[in-house]
């Protein structure tokens, strides 16, 4: 009985649900409205999906590994495309889409931020002065460093007195500032307003908050170890690696400001110990994260978009181009403490658009992706004859914060990234260069191409 009133309800939703998907190709943010008008259907629901659950994967046929190659005539020369990737696709079976503001309820996030990290304390306005104690942290740190190093030169070449020359340098460095700062500054009360267009505010052990509508940020204490060197980010290998990723999940979740995954970690020192024998020798407490937010349960990554050279001068500026980077959680954790959280770009969803629009199959995907990518890419001027292969292996379904044209809003929507190296990259080394570049990415809803360094 309960089968066959779910089977006239079905019926009922199939006669009366379904508005009509636009067939022509499909420009998105060009103020024609498409993509709108594709939102806004609502595909009919089957008894399949209504009976059982079915995931996002299959409803787009989508495959665990994709084997392609091919090869086409661009700019300057030839060429060679080889997919050997493996298919990410979060296990959800529903893709809402969403308008999202930067930002958003900000005097909520700052007493909230204020509540969780500083409750029942007494505040002041945020000082930028860096006090002696901080400097000596920082000479010391560097000494120990020092003292670790071996002479038998490791990993890329750089060798033992150069490094050594270095770390000397920073530390004199180092003193310079010790020898100028203050023992300790005059506290100014806060004056409580959390409405205000930028709220700095710390404790007096210069814990630090500081809150704007494109950022959230976090610093524990006056230490100014907040950087990182540009090592590749990697899933925690080590047990205090491991503690270290713990850490800045339970950090982030205990603010209970949205959703996030870990997306990678790597030790600070970690460029120091591939330079020399002793790999493991030096362990200064010192991890950078990353963290991913989770919208429906799908994360949103902040990949850069290929610049589309694959030789010379244009290729090696290609990734410093973006303009409206993607939400991420970037933290570092000292010692066992998170020291530093920077929040960028954090969303607010302000209206559901659809609870599960309806994607393009996996197969028109991957003919946009071979009907295009080549149109993206260029030799440089002089490079008449050339060839060049890109290897694909890594293809990702994930949200994306994507502006509207001519507006100030934006949509989070399904794109799907094509990630990979050069054939030309051999090492690890090289291939790190390519680390978070997106070869091509393209809105899962209406097949138009996304531009991440711009954002839309």
């Amino acid at each position: 009985m309960k089968r066959a009133w779910i089977i006239a309800l079905v019926a009922i939703l199939l006669l009366t649900g379904c508005q009509p998907t636009p067939e022509e190709d499909i420009v998105v943010n060009k103020g024609e409205g498409k993509l709108e008008e594709i939102i806004s259907a609502t595909a009919a629901p089957t008894l399949d999906a209504v009976l059982d659950v079915i995931t996002v994967r299959e409803k787009i046929g989508a495959p665990e590994r994709v084997e392609l190659e091919f090869s086409e005539d661009i700019l300057g020369g030839v060429l060679n495309i080889v997919v050997d990737a493996t298919v990410y696709i979060p296990e959800i079976s529903a893709v809402p889409v969403a308008h999202v503001q930067l930002g958003g309820n900000q005097q909520e996030r700052a007493q909230l931020l204020l509540d969780k990290l500083f409750s029942g304390q007494t505040l002041y306005k945020y000082d930028y002065v860096q006090l002696k104690r901080a400097w000596m942290q920082e000479i010391e740190y560097n000494t120990l460093w020092l003292e670790s190093l071996e002479s038998q030169p490791y990993g890329n070449g750089h060798d033992y007195d150069e490094i050594r020359w270095e770390i000397e340098n920073n530390i004199a460095y180092l003193y310079d500032w010790f020898n100028s700062a203050p023992e300790s500054v005059e506290l100014v009360p806060w004056d409580s307003d959390v409405s205000a267009e930028r709220v700095l505010v710390m404790n007096e052990n210069f814990d630090k908050i500081t809150l704007t509508e494109t950022g959230i940020g976090f610093r524990k204490g006056d230490v100014s170890r907040n950087f990182i060197s540009g090592e590749t980010m990697r899933q925690p290998q080590s047990e205090s690696e491991q503690a270290a990723a713990q850490k800045a999940l339970d950090f982030i979740n205990g603010l209970e400001m949205g959703e996030f995954e870990l997306g990678g970690i790597v030790a600070y020192d970690e460029s120091i110990r591939r330079k020399l024998s002793s790999k493991d020798g030096f362990d200064g407490g010192f991890y950078f994260t990353i963290l991913l937010p989770i919208h429906y349960g799908m994360p949103s990554y902040d990949y850069s978009t290929y610049n589309g050279s694959t030789t010379g001068y244009q290729a090696a500026v290609g990734s410093y181009t973006r303009t409206d980077p993607q939400e991420s959680v970037y933290m570092t954790v000292y010692k066992g403490e998170v020291s530093y959280m920077d929040w960028n770009s954090p969303l607010y969803i302000t209206e559901v658009l659809n609870e599960d629009v309806e994607l393009l199959s996996f197969d028109e995907i991957m003919e946009i992706f071979q009907r295009q990518v080549p149109m993206n890419i260029y030799f440089d001027e002089g490079a008449e004859g050339a060839s060049d292969t890109l290897i694909v292996t890594v293809i990702r379904l994930s949200y994306m914060r994507v502006k509207q044209i001519d507006s100030d809003e934006y949509y989070l929507l399904p794109v799907w990234d094509f990630l990979g190296y050069g054939a030309e990259a051999t090492t690890e080394w090289e291939r790190e260069w390519y680390n978070g570049q997106s070869f091509l990415t393209i809105n899962a809803v209406d097949g138009s191409i996304v531009n991440r360094n711009l954002g839309f």
